[in-house]
């Protein structure tokens, strides 16, 4: 066995580990991120951000967190709209139901798409040129967005912590 030419390459290979747990708080954070990605229990949606500002020390401002979403999950949609929501500077908090403003969750689902996949938004745009003109397709990185984190107990009577995002104001920005 050559163990040189059997781990060649390791030094630069990237890690695939689970992210950056957040713990109870709330934070800016700015997005640097969002990806899908398969694993072994399916297919989730991940969130990558760096912390601005935090009241918590266990994640100081500079570091990175991330949040994954699990597909699978009957939510999984409805959170993932919400974070759009917060990208787009609206408070998810402020928005109707699917069924009293469609247009406006039609239009976060088609964010999401715009953001994961980047022959999405060209795609759209040989069909109709004015599809959500002015967007670029990396309009979600790069932006600042509150988080608050909160720890809820399930059915199971688990630990889980729900991340609750709106759009960056002085407000929570002085509450951070």
């Amino acid at each position: 066995m050559n163990i040189e030419e059997m781990f060649k390459g390791m030094d630069t290979a990237e890690m695939n580990g689970k992210g950056n747990y957040m713990a109870e708080g709330k934070y800016r954070v700015k997005t640097t991120a969002l990806r899908t990605k398969e694993g072994f229990k399916g297919k989730s949606f991940i969130l990558d951000f760096e912390i601005v500002t935090s009241n918590n020390d266990a994640h100081k401002p500079g570091t990175s967190g991330s949040w994954v979403v699990k597909l699978d999950k009957p939510q999984a949609f409805g959170d993932i709209k919400g974070l759009m929501f917060a990208i787009s500077g609206v408070n998810p908090k402020t928005v109707r139901s699917p069924k009293q403003d469609p247009e406006s969750h039609a239009q976060a689902s088609e964010l999401a798409k715009v953001a994961l996949d980047p022959d999405y938004l060209t795609k759209k745009r040989k069909e109709d040129p004015k599809y959500l003109e002015g967007l670029e397709q990396t309009f979600a990185v790069g932006r600042e967005i509150d988080l608050e984190t909160v720890k809820i107990k399930t059915k199971a009577n688990t630990d889980f912590t729900v991340h609750n995002w709106t759009p960056a104001s002085e407000e929570n920005s002085a509450a951070a």
